[in-house]
């Protein structure tokens, strides 16, 4: 896959897609992948196997943004951002075709709680593929 943007307004992109798990295998990497506030989604519509591909997507499309080398040759991790598995971003909500993840944990003194990562995702027959933009002008704000 491919994505582009304006390097005038974009900081980064994420992208990720993934076959959606059975419920078993979810079930079975569940507690990697899912913050325990997470399990609060599950639905009739969004079952765990749903649930578990979508959260892994998205936070994987988050951290390859957030790794991005931009903005002089530097990450977009704040330097003192200790993030080291998936529990480190929690789902805020989740709509349509978007989730919105939030840190679990506070970053740094920049980067709080209730920053909001806005992920787009599309659910395509056998999959899932998420995309985070990370829009210059929220870099800005973080700082």
């Amino acid at each position: 896959m491919a994505v582009t943007g304006r390097s005038h307004s974009l900081a980064a992109l994420g992208i990720d897609c993934e076959v959606v798990l059975t419920d078993q295998a979810a079930g079975e990497i569940a507690d990697l992948v899912l913050h325990p506030r997470d399990r609060k989604f599950l639905s009739d519509q969004l079952t765990i196997g749903t649930l578990v591909t979508l959260a892994f997507s998205a936070k994987e499309s988050l951290f390859k943004a957030l790794n991005t080398k931009a903005l002089n040759s530097k990450t977009l991790l704040p330097p003192s951002a200790n993030i080291k598995s998936f529990h480190d971003f929690t789902i805020y909500s989740i709509s349509d075709h978007k989730i919105i993840l939030r840190p679990s944990k506070r970053l740094n003194d920049s980067w709080a709680t209730t920053t909001e990562f806005s992920i787009d995702y599309v659910k395509q027959s056998a999959h899932i593929v998420t995309m985070a933009v990370i829009a210059k002008s929220a870099i800005h704000r973080q700082k």
